[in-house]
C-alpha cells in the first residue's frame, strides 16, 4: 500500500472500481452483552477491502492475523493480532489483509438492541458509491 493521503473522492474512485468486481465473502458475527455490540470480520489473506464510515468513536480488537490501513492521514497504519485501539468517527478505511485476520469493532447498545438492521446505521454511513450501486443492482431487470 502507499503511504500517500487517499482523499475521500478516491476513496469513493476506489470503491466504484472494487464493486464492478465480484464481492468478497466477509463473514461476520454479531455478539451481544448487556450495553455493548461486538461486529467481529473474518478477512482473508490477501483481500483489499474499503470499510464504511463510522459515525462514533469505537474500540477495536485484531484477535488473529494482520494487515495495513490507508485512512487519509500521511501515513500507513499497521495493526497485528494483539493491537486494541479506538477509531475517531467520520473516517474510511481502505485495508490490505496481509494474513487472515480477525477484526473486532465494539460499539455501545444502551437499548440492548438485537436487530442488526436497526443497529447497523446507528454506527456506519454507507457512501454515495456504495448505496447507488446497491439500488442499481436491486432494480428489476426491464422486459423487452
Amino acid at each position: 500500500m502507499s503511504s500517500e493521503i487517499i482523499p475521500l473522492s478516491k476513496i469513493e474512485e476506489l470503491e466504484a472500481e472494487m464493486l464492478k468486481g465480484e464481492a468478497a465473502e466477509i463473514p461476520i458475527i454479531h455478539t451481544f452483552a448487556p450495553g455493548v455490540y461486538v461486529r467481529t470480520g473474518f478477512f482473508r489473506k490477501g483481500l483489499r477491502a474499503i470499510g464504511h464510515e463510522h459515525t462514533t468513536k469505537h474500540i477495536n480488537i485484531i484477535s488473529k492475523g494482520s494487515f495495513s490501513v490507508l485512512s487519509g492521514t500521511n501515513e500507513t497504519l499497521h495493526f497485528k493480532a494483539g493491537d486494541v485501539f479506538v477509531a475517531d468517527p467520520g473516517i474510511r478505511k481502505v485495508a490490505e489483509f496481509h494474513e487472515d485476520t480477525i477484526w473486532s469493532n465494539v460499539h455501545p447498545n444502551p437499548n440492548n438492541e438485537t436487530d442488526v438492521d436497526k443497529l447497523e446505521p446507528l454506527f456506519i454511513r454507507k457512501s454515495a458509491t456504495w448505496l447507488a450501486h446497491h439500488a442499481e443492482k436491486s432494480l428489476p431487470e426491464a422486459s423487452s
